[in-house]
């Protein structure tokens, strides 16, 4: 039902995508701006997902709790990569640090999931060979 759900609102949010007005405001405590879109103003607020990793840890499906961050980090790392492509070259920086990050951690404890279907397999094989090519022990 969850997949569903997400999957449902991923959709609306495509088709109905007009504008690109972003909106910034400042949180107090933060020394930066934090910005988000006018038309999927919960992007990058994992509560959802947050929440079902709390229930399923709670619960003891820690191999379920694990999947699903292999699934997380292979998004971020994803998007950190889309990301690069329209940085500057301070942000870029920032990006790697992350990404090298992201594969050591990939390097210590290896994916414990693989989605076998076609479209999701090559998305994997792209971070895998982006991530050997930042980090070579």
């Amino acid at each position: 039902m969850k997949k569903i759900i997400f999957s449902f609102l991923s959709l609306v949010f495509i088709l109905g995508c007009s504008s690109v007005a972003v909106y910034h405001h400042t949180t107090p405590g933060w020394s930066g701006n934090v910005a988000f879109h006018n038309d999927w103003p919960t992007y990058g607020l994992p509560i959802a997902e947050y929440s079902v990793l709390m229930d399923e840890l709670q619960q003891g499906k820690t191999e379920d709790v694990k999947r699903r961050l292999d699934i997380f980090l292979d998004i971020a790392i994803d998007d950190a990569l889309s990301r690069k492509k329209v940085a500057n070259e301070e942000q870029i920086k920032a990006i790697d640090r992350a990404l090298l990050w992201a594969a050591k951690k990939r390097q210590q404890y290896p994916r414990c999931y693989i989605d076998d279907r076609p479209e999701f397999k090559e998305r994997l094989i792209r971070i895998d060979k982006a991530l050997d090519e930042i980090y070579k022990p």
